[in-house]
């Protein structure tokens, strides 16, 4: 029997605790950056970040 993979279960185990605060920090970053890094927008694009990635998550 073939086992079949959940993409959005095995990315979020994957982004859970500590390695979860990385990965919204990076696309905070990133997402500061794109805004040509422009200060004032932080929790903005912290909170920005967290739904990305839980949006990844959730395939």
């Amino acid at each position: 029997m073939a086992k079949v993979m959940n993409v959005g279960t095995d990315y979020l185990k994957k982004a859970s605790g500590k390695n979860l605060g990385n990965m919204v920090q990076k696309k905070a970053y990133e997402l500061y950056v794109k805004r040509g890094k422009r200060p004032g927008h932080e929790l903005d694009d912290w909170l920005e970040a967290e739904r990305l990635i839980r949006q990844k998550a959730s395939f």
